[in-house]
């Protein structure tokens, strides 16, 4: 966030950035993993593995085939790929983290029931005067309002990925404090919620806002 947005602006700095986020939250798993007491059986298992199974299974896989371990060696290379599903949910955006994600939604579902509201939030970024303001090359800390063509807006909100961030957190916390009502003293447009649970599948924010069998749901939060 420095005055002139060098780093908002450099088209590099995103991937760098995430990549070697992606690679610390990687070796931290990998530590986790060694200190358990089940270090020792994952290094056996990954040097008797049988390698022609694994293709086997990886082929049937990715063809989309529901596989089920038939025999042992199958089974240990399951057993592997469990194994490396406590390495992989540590970094976000991979499928074990989005798989432990789906396991938290129905594990909710399940302790507070059959959602009542799925909602769906798609900010218009480009319309959004906060959002260029935050976009603007200006380094003025107070808004100014510039009278933008809809392909200026689009270019200048493109160019800056960190001021879209940015807005898109502001609407879903101002989403989640006053339409849900959590963290405030008072009820959210739903009444008292239950418990919510967000996900970001791609530039959507949806919400699953489940409630009690009566009238008035309990506050529980829960994201």
């Amino acid at each position: 966030m420095y005055h002139d947005k060098r780093f908002q602006l450099d088209p590099l700095f995103p991937i760098v950035a995430f990549n070697q986020e992606q690679i610390s939250k990687a070796n931290l798993g990998g530590y986790l993993l060694s200190d358990k007491k089940m270090f020792a059986s994952v290094s056996q298992r990954v040097l008797s593995l049988d390698t022609t199974v694994l293709d086997s299974l990886i082929t049937r896989l990715s063809s989309g085939e529901y596989v089920e371990s038939s025999n042992e060696a199958e089974k240990e290379c399951f057993r592997l790929l469990n194994d490396l599903d406590h390495v992989a949910g540590k970094v976000q955006g991979s499928r074990t983290a989005q798989k432990w994600k789906r396991s938290e939604a129905w594990s909710m579902i399940t302790h507070l029931g059959a959602p009542s509201w799925f909602i769906t939030i798609a900010p218009a970024d480009q319309n959004s005067p906060l959002c260029l303001s935050f976009a603007s090359p200006s380094s003025s800390e107070h808004f100014v309002a510039d009278v933008l063509t809809p392909e200026q807006k689009v270019k200048l909100v493109g160019r800056n990925p960190v001021a879209s961030a940015r807005f898109f957190h502001i609407v879903v916390t101002l989403f989640i404090k006053h339409v849900l009502g959590q963290g405030v003293d008072h009820d959210g447009l739903f009444g008292r919620v239950s418990g919510y649970y967000g996900t970001r599948p791609n530039t959507q924010y949806s919400v699953i806002v489940p409630a009690r069998a009566c009238a008035v749901p309990r506050s529980s939060p829960h994201g």
